[in-house]
């Protein structure tokens, strides 16, 4: 069930909205959707992924940090998104943990993983592909990355089967 949500003015000035359970779910203009009020700041990893044939996105893990962060010229992108849509309450980062090696990252706030599944055949469903990936991403931090990240985004080369994802967070 969704959750309402009310603004209050910070010691700032700045607007920043806050829960209220139990009143109408929040809803866009002249919408039956349920949406809910996302506020606060939001850690992204990026996994880049691999398939045991080579298969990967052309992009490079300094593109696809752009895309998402920001990192370095790109001003259009998830993070400025976000930033928009929200009226600046809703902030991603790329924070990695303090005892994670910085060699981990190829990029800020992404990761690159090997997996030992062929994601073009017809056993490597949505479940099995994500599976591999989560698993590789945990071995790679030296923790499980639920445990620290708000969404975890994989960048796959493409979906071959059981495509009913875009994305898994």
């Amino acid at each position: 069930k969704g959750e309402a949500a009310e603004a209050e003015v910070t010691l700032e000035g700045k607007k920043r909205m806050k829960k209220n359970k139990g009143k109408e779910p929040f809803r866009a203009s002249g919408s039956k959707r349920r949406l809910r009020a996302i506020v606060g700041t939001l850690n992204f990893l990026v996994v880049k992924v691999k398939d045991m044939n080579g298969l990967e996105r052309d992009e490079s893990p300094a593109e696809i940090s752009d895309d998402i962060f920001g990192t370095y010229n790109d001003t259009v992108n998830l993070r400025s998104q976000f930033d928009a849509c929200s009226y600046g309450q809703t902030v991603i980062t790329s924070d990695k943990r303090a005892d994670t090696p910085a060699i981990v990252y190829a990029a800020p706030g992404v990761i690159t993983v090997d997996i030992d599944v062929d994601i073009t055949a017809y056993t490597s469903t949505r479940h099995v592909v994500r599976d591999a990936a989560i698993a590789a991403a945990d071995v790679k931090l030296g923790f499980q990355a639920k445990d620290h990240f708000n969404y975890v985004m994989f960048v796959l080369e493409k979906c071959y089967k059981d495509c009913g994802w875009a994305g898994y967070a």
